[in-house]
């Protein structure tokens, strides 16, 4: 590691089901990032390309089309910049609410959120599987956690992600 990682979280505000806009939001806050900020790192928000609650929009057969279509443009956009983005995971174990992490121009990690809320507005239980492991990746020497929402708040998957290196 040599001097500060310059990380941006950027709020970039996406709609429910709105995935090529979310898509264009997000590499808006990319490119800000890299060239406004002279960032290292951009962190998009959960389920950015999807939009937050996405509900039973989840089973809709052309999402999981749109959502990929979407991670590959993200990873397209991450030749000079780590991108961190929200995202539905589908999988042959279910459907996970995940983190993915790009650099290079690659996937380098994946992570699936651990607790899903089921309260007041909340019903991740009903759409998603829970994740069960920590996911740390290296950018530029410095170990950093990767967490979602919910699981930042806390100890558990936190204490998870420190013993894991971060």
């Amino acid at each position: 590691m040599s001097g500060p990682l310059a990380l941006c979280m950027a709020q970039i505000n996406p709609l429910v089901g709105d995935v090529p806009g979310n898509l264009e939001r997000c590499l808006e806050a990319v490119d800000r990032a890299k060239n406004e900020f002279g960032a290292r790192v951009v962190v998009l928000p959960e389920l950015a390309l999807c939009g937050y609650p996405p509900e039973d929009l989840l089973f809709h057969r052309d999402l999981e089309r749109r959502v990929l279509q979407a991670l590959e443009a993200l990873a397209g956009a991450s030749s000079d910049i780590a991108i961190i983005a929200g995202a539905p995971d589908y999988t042959d174990r279910g459907l996970f609410n995940a983190a993915y992490v790009y650099d290079g121009g690659w996937e380098i990690a994946r992570y699936h959120k651990t607790l899903l809320p089921n309260y007041r507005v909340f019903d991740e239980e009903r759409y998603f599987e829970a994740g069960s492991d920590a996911c740390v990746v290296d950018i530029d020497g410095f170990n950093i956690g990767v967490i979602v929402c919910e699981d930042a708040w806390e100890e558990v998957p936190c204490e998870a992600s420190a013993s894991a290196g971060a």
